[in-house]
């Protein structure tokens, strides 16, 4: 569970001209955040969830308008 801020790491196959990691509510899909991420590689990413409310989310890692991977997450405050 996270609860003040998390830190997602990822990888964008090289040869990706970027992409973007999307926080969204499991239960509507509806997207509570969008972080850009600027070039392919290896990397992570650190955000607040202060302005989240707590419940279960998921997140995705899309390059080139396709996902990658997804995962859930638990907000907890």
């Amino acid at each position: 569970p996270a609860s003040q801020t998390t830190v997602i790491p990822y990888f964008l196959p090289n040869g990706s001209k970027g992409g973007k990691l999307e926080i969204f509510e499991l239960s509507s899909g509806s997207i509570v955040k969008s972080i850009g991420i600027p070039i392919a590689g290896k990397g992570q990413l650190e955000f607040s969830l202060q302005n989240i409310v707590s419940g279960i989310y998921g997140y995705r890692l899309l390059a080139e308008g396709k996902a990658l991977d997804w995962k859930k997450m638990i907000v907890i405050h």
